[in-house]
């Protein structure tokens, strides 16, 4: 069984996270395939979802400032509403599309949960024709993923869902959020008994990143409002 014991060291918008990954030796050894190879893979893979989630939600206090910090807009970029209560609708995502100068606008992606593109690709005209097909691909199913008003949708689940009050689309130029690497992952397997507990083989994850909003102007976001 593996067992994970973890600390995160903060200072400001840095983060330094240690994880230990330890499970008892003689399961490593009898395993049937390459245990070391497959927890660096999966340790690596939970690595970057978290660091996406912060990169949209952190909170800044010793862990990178997300655009929508905790899933608000504490960064006052510029809010569009959607022109509803409680839903999106396409006037308001047109208005969010044109809320950023026209500079940033052809680098510029949308953000939002699969639930909230769910939504939009179900919004219909009064003929009941829909405004956005949900897979409209360029080279079929294979091809590049579907645009919205001409720029490309990324899918980020820790994105807020929609709802009255809520932020659940932003679209912005990934320029102006800055991304700070200042040490790498690493991962180191310990066999000795002074750093591991009896009988066991020890992986410890280390990190350190920050990340910050740093053009707001390059940003913009729906709230859901009338």
């Amino acid at each position: 069984d593996l067992n994970r014991e973890g600390q995160v060291f903060q200072q400001g918008l840095m983060r330094k996270q240690d994880d230990r990954y330890w499970n008892k030796i003689a399961p490593m050894e009898d395993a049937m395939f390459d245990v070391e190879s497959y927890l660096n893979r999966k340790i690596a893979e939970a690595a970057a979802i978290d660091e996406d989630n912060q990169f949209l939600t952190g909170n800044g206090i010793g862990k990178p400032q997300g655009i929508l910090p905790g899933g608000g807009n504490l960064v006052s970029i510029t809010e569009k509403n959607s022109g509803h209560a409680s839903l999106l609708t396409w006037d308001g995502l047109v208005g969010l599309y044109y809320a950023i100068p026209s500079q940033y606008r052809a680098n510029a992606r949308w953000i939002a949960s699969r639930g909230t593109y769910e939504a939009i690709a179900k919004l219909k005209d009064s003929s009941g024709q829909y405004l956005w097909p949900p897979f409209q691909f360029v080279g079929g199913a294979n091809g590049n993923p579907a645009k919205l008003l001409g720029n490309e949708t990324l899918e980020q689940e820790t994105m807020p869902s929609v709802g009255a009050g809520t932020y659940p689309v932003l679209f912005g130029d990934l320029g102006g959020y800055e991304i700070y690497d200042r040490v790498g992952m690493t991962i180191r397997r310990y066999n000795d008994f002074s750093t591991d507990r009896v009988n066991s083989t020890a992986f410890v994850m280390r990190r350190r990143l920050g990340a910050q909003l740093t053009e707001k102007w390059r940003w913009a976001v729906q709230l859901v409002g009338a």
